[in-house]
């Protein structure tokens, strides 16, 4: 969409925040989940079966790692995006100011 652009350093700050926010919820949920598989299969669960739900396990996990990551990624790239919006702006003040 062309035209103009409508966004405030605290609008982006506060997306940022809430993406990091995210990211550490993701995060603790898949030690949270880790520690209930290794409980399960450790104290509770014994056979062939046990050792085949906590290698699936193991392989589910990192994708909990990537997301939560990826979200921690969009975060920076908010505030990337903030922090250039804002320097264009006192760019474009400063030459008004002569």
């Amino acid at each position: 969409m062309a035209g103009y652009l409508k966004v405030t350093d605290a609008e982006m700050t506060a997306a940022a925040s809430k993406f990091d926010q995210e990211s550490a919820e993701v995060e603790n949920l898949n030690q949270k989940i880790t520690r209930l598989v290794e409980n399960l299969t450790t104290n509770v669960w014994e056979g062939a079966g046990s050792e085949a739900f906590a290698a699936q396990w193991q392989q589910i996990s990192p994708s909990f790692t990537k997301a939560s990551q990826l979200l921690a990624d969009v975060a920076n790239q908010l505030r990337n995006i903030s922090n250039a919006y804002a320097q264009q702006d006192q760019d474009i003040a400063s030459r008004l100011m002569v």
